[in-house]
């Protein structure tokens, strides 16, 4: 959510803010992600597992981009785009919850 902050309020400055801020997020879920699949699946299936995951992963990506471009385009307030990743992120930790108990 903030780097939507310091691109829609910074100009050219919250762009750069906010790509530095992306990396550094992305580089610490590059490195916990793989750990977290290897933790929750038995070693023959990790293979499989990593590529699930990262086929979900890239399509979860393109389709949070298309959403909440969409609702920068349409003018969306800022509580909007907080409330909807804060829904988002609670359906995933359920998810995980459920998952880990009936998959594996």
């Amino acid at each position: 959510m903030v780097p939507v902050f310091f691109v829609s309020y910074s100009g050219l400055f919250g762009i750069v803010v906010a790509c530095v801020m992306f990396g550094f997020v992305l580089g610490m879920q590059d490195s916990i992600y793989p750990a977290a699949v290897c933790e929750l699946v038995p070693l023959g299936r990790r293979g499989t597992a990593y590529g699930v995951f990262y086929v979900v992963l890239g399509f979860g990506t393109f389709v949070s981009g298309v959403v909440f471009g969409y609702f920068l385009e349409k003018d969306f307030s800022m509580a909007v785009l907080v409330v909807f990743t804060l829904l988002l992120q609670i359906g995933a930790i359920l998810a995980l919850s459920h998952s880990r108990k009936t998959i594996f």
